[in-house]
C-alpha cells in the first residue's frame, strides 16, 4: 500500500553556496532516502508543488528526480505521482545512525607477493582510428586550438618539472585535480592522496592485479567481460571463475554460491562492457554487502561514465560506502584521445566502518 504525500516544508537550498541548486537538491532527497527520513512506498510531492515551495525553477525539481529515478532511488508511476523505491534493500542505510560501539573494523587486508616486497618504499617522493571503433572517440572533434593553447602557456620551469620522475604516484596537482573532478561527477570518496596516476587504465588493472593476487587466488569476473582486465588477471596466474550478467548488472547470487569466495570481483556498473547494461541499485548493494561479508574486495572499471545520452552520470559503486572494499579505475582515453594513455586508479584506506549494513551486522 503507498503511503500518503509527504510535504517537506524544512528543507531548504542555499543559492549562495556554490553548489548548484539541482545538486543540493539531489544530495539531499537521496541522503533523506538512505537515512530512512523518506520510507520505501513514500510519495513525493509533484515537481510544480516542490519548486513553488523551494521557490526555484520547475526544470531544477525535474533534473534531480530525473536523476534519483535513475539511480534507483525513486519511481515514477504515471497518473499517480513520484515515489520513493518500494524495493530499496532493508539493510541500506547510514552508519551515521549506528552507535559508534556497534561498528566493527573489517579483516587486516592480506596482500599479494609482489605487494609485500614494495610495501616498505615510498610510493610518495590499440586500435583503428575509424568512426564506430570500440574505446576510440571521434578524434577529428578534439579541440587542438585550445589544447595547444593551455600547453604552450605552461611556463619553462614548470614543463621541466613535469618531465621529471619526482612525483612516482602522479603529480600532486593532477591528483587534486582528479579528485575534485570524481567527487563531483561520481560522487567518488577520496582524498588526492588516495589517487595513483597511470598510464591508462590497463596499467591501473595491472598494479591492482599485482597488488592483491597470488597465483591460484580465486577472482570473479563478469561473463561477457572486458579482455584486457581478463589478460591483467591471468598475468598473475589467478583463476578467473565467470560470473553471468543479466539486465540488473552482475548475478550476485551466483557469486554467494561460490566457495571459497573469491578475493576479487572486476566488474562495470556503469555501464557493462559489452551489453551495456547498468547494475541495479539493488544489486550494487547486495555486491558491498558481500565483499564486507566475506572480506573481499571489488575492482570497480568506470571506463566511459562520461558518455550519456541523458541526465548526468550515476553515482559510482565506490561512493555508496565510505572507506570501502572498492577499488575505482577512471580512463581519460575517451573524452581526449587514446594515445594520452593517462588514467588513474582510487586505492581505499583501511576499511574502518561502511555507511550500509551488511548481511551479518558488520
Amino acid at each position: 500500500m503507498r503511503m500518503p504525500l509527504v510535504e517537506m516544508p524544512e528543507l531548504k537550498l542555499d543559492s549562495d553556496c556554490g553548489t548548484p541548486l539541482f545538486d543540493q537538491l539531489y544530495q539531499t532527497i537521496r541522503q533523506r532516502v538512505l537515512n530512512r527520513l523518506l520510507s520505501p512506498g513514500t510519495r513525493l510531492p509533484s515537481s510544480r508543488n516542490l519548486a513553488r515551495q523551494l521557490g526555484i525553477a520547475r526544470n531544477t525539481v525535474i533534473a534531480a528526480y530525473e536523476q534519483l529515478i535513475a539511480e534507483g532511488y525513486l519511481e515514477s508511476k504515471s497518473g499517480s505521482g513520484t515515489f520513493v523505491t518500494e524495493e530499496l534493500p532493508e539493510a541500506w542505510f547510514q552508519a551515521d545512525t549506528q552507535p559508534s560501539s556497534a561498528r566493527q573494523p573489517l579483516q587486516t587486508i592480506e596482500l599479494s607477493n609482489y605487494a609485500d616486497v614494495i610495501k616498505g618504499e615510498n610510493i610518495r617522493e590499440m586500435g583503428s582510428n575509424q568512426g564506430f571503433t570500440v574505446g576510440i572517440p571521434d578524434l577529428k572533434a578534439f579541440p587542438a586550438k585550445l589544447w595547444n593553447k593551455v600547453s604552450n602557456s605552461i611556463p619553462q620551469a614548470g614543463l621541466t618539472e613535469l618531465m621529471g620522475f619526482q612525483y612516482p604516484q602522479g603529480l600532486p596537482e593532477l591528483q587534486e585535480a582528479i579528485t575534485d573532478y570524481v567527487r563531483s561527477s561520481r560522487a567518488v570518496r577520496c582524498e588526492p592522496d588516495h589517487v595513483v596516476i597511470t598510464q591508462g587504465a590497463q596499467q591501473a588493472l595491472d598494479l591492482c592485479a599485482r597488488l592483491f593476487l597470488n597465483p591460484g587466488d580465486p577472482v570473479a569476473m563478469e561473463n561477457p567481460g572486458y579482455i584486457g582486465a581478463q589478460r591483467a588477471i591471468n598475468a598473475t596466474g589467478a583463476h578467473i571463475i565467470p560470473l553471468p550478467v543479466d539486465e540488473q548488472g552482475v548475478v550476485v547470487s551466483a557469486l554467494e554460491q561460490l566457495h571459497p569466495p573469491p578475493k576479487l570481483v572486476y566488474v562495470t556498473p556503469a555501464h557493462h562492457y559489452p551489453l551495456g547494461n547498468v547494475m541495479s541499485l539493488q544489486r550494487r548493494t547486495q555486491l558491498l554487502n558481500w565483499a564486507t561479508t566475506h572480506n573481499s574486495w571489488i575492482l570497480e572499471d568506470d571506463y566511459d561514465s562520461e558518455y550519456h545520452y541523458q541526465n548526468r552520470p550515476l553515482a559510482s559503486l565506490q561512493g555508496l560506502c565510505e572507506n570501502s572494499r572498492v577499488i575505482y579505475i577512471g580512463s581519460f582515453s575517451k573524452v581526449l584521445f587514446p594515445a594520452l594513455r593517462l588514467g588513474y586508479t582510487i586505492l581505499a584506506p583501511q576499511p574502518d566502518r561502511c555507511v550500509y549494513q551488511g548481511q551479518n551486522g558488520t
